[in-house]
C-alpha cells in the first residue's frame, strides 16, 4: 500500500466562490511522483476550531498531512492559533523569517507594523520552510512518527514552497510503494464519451490495465495504469491506446495545447494572427502565453458582434450568411483578412456560438466555426457542441482553433466537421 497524505485548504473565500484552489491537483500530481498518495482534499472556512478537529481527524488516518492557507497578517487568518490548539504548542517568532521581512520593509521605505510580523509566525518546535516567492514560511512539524506541513494558500507560494521544501523532504524521508507504471494520452477534438465508446468497440483496455480520464472543455487527458512490475503490458497498452486514438493526441505528457501549438510555431518558423468573434480575446491571449521569448503572435482581434468587424478586416455584409450569422464564409474572411493585415504566415479565426435551434431547430445543440488561413489554402471546421454561450462553448473554441494550426503544421487533416 502507498503511503497516504491528507489535505486540509483554508479560508472561507474557497467556499464562498471567491476564489477558486487548485492545491489539490498540484499536490495529487507531485505526490504521485513520489509514489504517495493523496486521499482526501477538506476544504473549511476561517474557523479555528474546525481545523483544529480536521488536523487531529487526519493525523489519526495518515501519516502526512498537509495544511494550505491562513498564515497572512490578517484577522482571519487564523490557522497558526488552530494548529496549536490541535497539537498543545506554543505560537513563537522564527527570527531568520522576521530578519528578512525586516530587511524587506527598510529596502521599500515602508514602516512595518506588529500585523505584518504575524506572517512569520510558526508552532514551537516546528521547522520553517522558507518561502522563495512570499512572506509567510511554510513549516514542517514531525510527530511521533507523522509529519504535518504548513502552506501559505497563494498557489505561487504554496507552489514554492512544496517543490523547494515538501517534496525533498518527503523523497528524502517516507519509503515509498513500488510505482504503478503508467502512460498520459492529451486529446482534443474527441470527447471523453466518444474516446470510451471507440475504446469499447475495440476491446480496450486489456485485463491489468486501468483507464482513467480527466475532461476539460476542449481536452480530455486519458491516463493508463498497471500494476508494479508491469511495465510490459502497460507498454503494449499504450501502443494500443495511441494506434485507437491516432491524431487527436496532441501530447504525452501533462502540457496545454497552446504551448504545443508555440513549440510547433517555432519549429517550423511560422508566424500566426487570430480574429475572433465574441470569445472575448481568448484566442489571442492563449496564443500570446504560448510565446515566451520568441515574438509568434503579429495581432490579433476580437469583438462582441460581426459588424464590428468588417471595418477593420474589410469583411463586407454580403459574405455573411443570409440571416447574417457567423458560420463557415464568416471564420473564412476573418481568417483571411488578419493574415493579409498584418502579414502573418497563418492567421486563425474563431467565430460566433450559434445558439441550440437557430441553425437547425429539431437539435438541441450549438455550433460554432474555426478558420486557418495560409499562403497555400484556407480550411475551415465546423463543430456542434452541447453548451451554448458560456464559457466552456468559448473555450472549446479556442482549443479547437489552435489544434487547426497544430493540424496544418503537422501535415494533418484540417477540414471536418465534429460534435463536441
Amino acid at each position: 500500500m502507498r503511503p497516504q497524505a491528507e489535505l486540509i485548504s483554508t479560508g472561507s473565500e474557497l467556499l464562498s466562490g471567491r476564489t477558486a484552489t487548485l492545491h489539490a491537483r498540484t499536490l495529487g500530481q507531485a505526490l504521485q511522483r513520489l509514489g504517495l498518495e493523496l486521499v482526501r482534499d477538506t476544504t473549511l472556512p476561517d474557523d479555528p476550531a474546525a481545523i483544529a478537529a480536521a488536523v487531529r481527524d487526519a493525523l489519526a488516518r495518515v501519516d502526512i498531512v498537509l495544511v494550505s492557507g491562513g498564515l497572512g497578517p490578517t484577522e482571519d487568518d487564523l490557522t497558526r492559533d488552530a494548529l496549536a490548539d490541535a497539537l498543545g504548542r506554543r505560537i513563537v517568532m522564527d527570527e531568520p523569517a522576521l530578519r528578512a521581512l525586516r530587511e524587506r520593509y527598510r529596502a521599500s521605505g515602508r514602516p512595518l507594523r506588529p500585523t505584518s510580523e504575524r506572517q512569520v509566525q510558526i508552532l514551537e518546535g516546528g521547522v520553517a520552510l522558507p518561502n522563495a516567492v512570499g512572506v509567510a514560511p511554510g513549516q514542517r512539524i514531525e510527530l511521533e512518527g507523522k509529519v504535518l506541513f504548513v502552506l501559505p494558500g497563494p498557489p505561487g507560494e504554496f507552489g514554492a514552497v512544496l517543490q523547494d521544501h515538501v517534496l525533498p523532504w518527503l523523497e528524502a524521508h517516507v519509503p515509498v510503494a513500488a510505482r504503478r507504471p503508467g502512460a498520459l494520452f492529451m486529446v482534443t477534438g474527441l470527447g471523453e464519451s466518444d474516446i470510451m465508446a471507440r475504446f469499447a468497440a475495440a476491446g480496450f483496455p486489456p485485463a491489468g490495465v486501468e483507464p482513467a480520464y480527466c475532461a476539460a472543455a476542449g481536452r480530455v487527458e486519458v491516463r493508463l495504469s498497471a500494476a508494479p512490475g508491469a511495465d510490459a503490458d502497460l507498454a503494449a497498452a499504450a501502443a494500443s491506446c495511441r494506434a485507437l486514438l491516432g491524431d487527436v493526441v496532441y501530447a504525452e505528457d501533462r502540457i496545454e495545447l497552446n504551448r504545443v501549438v508555440g513549440r510547433l510555431l517555432v519549429e517550423h518558423h511560422r508566424t500566426v494572427a487570430s480574429a475572433e468573434l465574441n470569445t472575448g480575446g481568448r484566442l489571442a491571449q492563449s496564443l500570446a502565453d504560448a510565446q515566451d521569448e520568441v515574438p509568434l503572435v503579429l495581432g490579433g482581434l476580437t469583438a462582441p458582434r460581426l459588424e464590428a468587424l468588417f471595418e477593420w478586416l474589410g469583411v463586407t455584409p454580403d459574405v455573411a450568411l443570409g440571416d447574417g450569422r457567423a458560420g463557415p464564409a464568416i471564420a473564412i474572411a476573418m481568417a483571411d483578412a488578419v493574415r493579409l493585415r498584418t502579414g502573418a504566415d497563418l492567421g486563425v479565426a474563431a467565430s460566433d456560438v450559434v445558439p441550440p435551434g437557430a441553425d437547425a431547430p429539431d437539435r438541441p445543440a450549438g455550433s460554432f466555426h474555426v478558420a486557418l488561413s495560409a499562403a497555400d489554402g484556407t480550411w475551415v471546421r465546423g463543430h456542434r457542441i452541447w453548451a451554448t454561450k458560456d464559457e466552456r462553448a468559448k473555450a472549446w473554441a479556442v482549443q479547437m482553433a489552435l489544434d487547426l494550426i497544430r493540424r496544418k503544421l503537422l501535415g494533418l487533416p484540417c477540414d471536418f466537421d465534429a460534435e463536441v
